[in-house]
């Protein structure tokens, strides 16, 4: 897997979510890993890992609510 090619989608994935880099390329990297293992066509595999990974993330966000200051 190209890191370098996936720094863009993960840039991108963390200001969507409002996550750091790191957060949004772990949760993208395990998303990944998930759907890679088996799969026959892996053409559209980032597109999905993206979308995967922003999911997780909302996820956590909702059921770990920040506190406003």
């Amino acid at each position: 897997m190209n890191t370098d090619s996936h720094a863009g989608l993960i840039a991108r994935l963390a200001h969507a979510v409002q996550v750091s880099t790191k957060e949004a390329e772990a949760a993208f990297y395990d998303a990944l890993q998930t759907l890679s293992t088996g799969a026959r066509v892996e053409n559209y595999l980032t597109l999905f890992a993206v979308r995967r990974a922003a999911d997780e993330i909302r996820a956590r966000q909702r059921s770990n609510p920040v506190d406003p200051l």
